[in-house]
């Protein structure tokens, strides 16, 4: 089977790192898959790309063209992609008002399959052809690492209750100021809290290995992967009841769903920085990216049967 993934490249011209991984996945499994990397910004900048992904179909002949992000998914429609599939992200169905419209219109009259990471996104979206498949994770590349080691790579005091806030504060939609105020009512001079900031993708397996606990404090989020990505490190996790985050921690040691209280946060943190290691991994067995190929290729099956 052959395959088209289309989806943005502003990053270094590379795909998103998820994107990455779930065609690396698919490829591991014998696929016959190509990238197309829109570049540009906003909607202009992505329909600049229609004529250049047209040729690319023509010249390919994918059997299934698999868009990533909404804007991904009109761009593909425009230059003719069928069957088409697209996979919608948390921003594009929880972010804002006009992302969903434009989901659920080409949704319903241009894409042969839509597919979201929590049964919400579905529910919001109202189509009839849409799956719920969470991004799969990496577990070669996000396992248990060594603690000491894991300290000197991030260069962190070992002595202290280190806290990693693992998304950009720059985002409102994170709610750093709540992350703040919940470490500040831990009331606890031993404790740092940490921004992950620009660090390589390859390396963040080591600052989450060197966390006591990841605190994620977001308004609003699909599934979380920098959560999947710490529980299959076996590390503790607080994180306000976004996405599926209930899901994930059903039956996880250490991990914390919580809701917007600084002094909720404070005491979970307490209870998640008192365990060493957790049972996440496990608990998450099902979501290896390996798994999540084998759904992705059910779905391309079906559209060719």
């Amino acid at each position: 089977m052959k395959v088209l993934f289309v989806g943005s490249a502003n990053r270094d011209g590379e795909p998103n790192p998820v994107v990455l991984n779930q065609g690396s996945s698919l490829i591991r499994g014998g696929m016959d898959l190509r990238y197309y990397g829109v570049r540009g910004k906003g909607l202009t900048g992505y329909l600049r790309n229609i004529i250049s992904l047209r040729k690319e179909i023509a010249n390919f002949k994918p059997d299934i063209v698999h868009a990533h992000y909404v804007l991904s998914g009109v761009v593909s429609s425009l230059a003719g992609a069928k069957p088409l599939v697209v996979s919608l992200m948390g921003s594009d169905v929880l972010g804002g008002r006009t992302q969903r419209v434009v989901s659920g219109i080409f949704g319903r009259f241009f894409w042969d399959a839509c597919i979201v990471k929590t049964g919400e996104m579905k529910n919001l979206l109202g189509l009839n052809h849409v799956h719920v498949v969470p991004n799969g994770v990496d577990f070669d590349h996000f396992r248990p690492l060594p603690r000491e080691e894991a300290l000197a790579v991030a260069g962190w005091d070992g002595t202290r209750i280190n806290i990693l806030f693992p998304s950009d504060p720059a985002r409102p939609e994170k709610n750093f100021r709540l992350a703040e105020d919940g470490v500040k009512a831990m009331d606890n001079e031993r404790v740092s809290l940490h921004v992950l900031g620009n660090v390589p993708r390859d390396r963040v397996v080591w600052y989450l290995n060197a966390a006591d606990a990841i605190l994620i404090t977001s308004h609003w989020e699909g599934s979380p992967n920098i959560v999947k990505e710490a529980m299959a490190c076996n590390r503790p996790v607080v994180s306000t009841m976004v996405g599926d985050v209930g899901e994930l921690f059903a039956g996880a040691e250490g991990c914390y769903a919580v809701r917007g209280n600084a002094d909720e946060i404070a005491s979970s943190l307490y209870r998640a920085t008192a365990i060493r290691e957790t049972n996440g991994r496990e608990s998450i067995s099902g979501l290896d990216s390996r798994a999540i190929a084998l759904r992705l290729e059910g779905i391309y099956s079906e559209l060719l049967a």
